[in-house]
């Protein structure tokens, strides 16, 4: 079982770290408009891949007779 500091030490690649995570490896403090541009492009994302799933759920769903 990985405890909490397991869990920090080795990064997994979530999203929210590789949101947060400079590139130049931490020497410029992050801005937060890149925050809020990261967090809205994901928000976008997913509500794009809900919606194609709902049409094709509702394309494919058994018919009613």
């Amino acid at each position: 079982m990985i405890n909490e500091y397991e869990e920090r030490q080795h990064n997994r690649g979530r999203i929210a770290v590789t949101i947060t995570t400079p590139v130049d490896g931490g020497r410029r403090p992050m801005p937060p408009d890149r925050l809020w541009g990261a967090a809205l492009t994901l928000i976008l994302v997913i509500a794009v891949i809900n919606v194609g799933a709902r049409v094709i759920a509702k394309f494919y769903a058994p018919k009613k007779s």
